[in-house]
Formats: structure tokens, C-alpha cells, sequence
């Protein structure tokens, strides 16, 4: 196996805990090669969970992506406009939406679970989970589910 590129290797879709990933460590300096379980590799995965990923901003009715982690929502009165959902793209994604101004924001979809939820003043927001082909929503902060 010495002569394959990785790119090469085979891929395995059923990650197992026990399986190694491949590490080099301290490749600028002495590196040397080492293995570490997948197990291993989850638990240093800190207890909160950042979301590097740059919000997507919608400033008008619109559809709420499943490729950001978060959607913000500026709106600053008037009617309320509609914010509808893609689908979800794996079973257990996160997606949270929230309000940065004051204006109401109606999130309904038929792919929701709840019939609406609408987030009335800055800073509101809900979260969702993709499960079953549908976004359940775990979670509000003043908002109406």
C-alpha cells in the first residue's frame, strides 16, 4: 500500500468508531506519522459548535437555503413577508433563522412540521431540525410556533 495515493485509495461510506484516520504531526517541523481512532477524533469536538460558515442574508421575502448553517432576516415594518424553506439537505441538519430588525417575519413552508412560526422583533429567531423530509422546529426565542 506504500505505492497508493490517497486520492487513489478506496472510499469507505460506513465510517465505524474504531476506524484510524491518518494524521501527520508536527508536519512543519519533525513530522511523523500517527493514527487516531474516529472515536477519538469526536471527542475533542468542543461542547459548542461554531458556525464558520457566512450567514445567508435575505432582506425581503424569500427561501431560507439548506447550505448555511444561519439565516438572518431584515426587515423594518410594513407587511410582514414570508420566508419559506428549502429542503433539508441530510436528516439531523441545523438551520437557524433570525430577525434583525422589527418588522414581522412569517417562516411557513409545507415542508415544516408546525404550521408557522413568526418572529416579531429583533433579535427573535427559531431553530430547525431536517428529519423525515421535514423541518421540525426545536427551538424558538420570541418567537410564536
Amino acid at each position: 500500500m506504500a505505492d497508493k495515493k490517497i486520492t487513489a485509495l478506496t472510499e469507505n461510506t460506513a465510517l465505524a468508531s474504531t476506524d484510524l484516520f491518518h494524521i501527520v504531526d508536527d508536519p512543519t517541523s519533525s513530522p511523523s506519522n500517527q493514527k487516531i481512532t474516529v472515536a477519538n477524533v469526536m471527542n475533542k469536538i468542543p461542547s459548542y459548535i461554531g458556525h464558520s460558515d457566512t450567514p445567508q442574508a435575505l432582506t425581503a421575502a424569500g427561501e431560507a437555503n439548506a447550505t448555511t448553517s444561519v439565516t438572518t432576516v431584515s426587515h423594518t415594518g410594513g407587511s410582514p413577508i414570508t420566508v419559506t424553506m428549502a429542503d433539508g439537505v441530510v436528516s439531523g441538519q441545523i438551520k437557524h433563522i433570525v430577525s434583525l430588525n422589527t418588522g414581522d417575519v412569517l417562516i411557513d413552508d409545507a415542508s415544516m412540521d408546525v404550521a408557522s412560526v413568526t418572529l416579531t422583533l429583533k433579535g427573535t429567531g427559531a431553530t430547525f431540525m431536517w428529519l423525515s423530509s421535514k423541518w421540525q422546529c426545536i427551538a424558538t426565542a420570541g418567537a410564536a410556533a
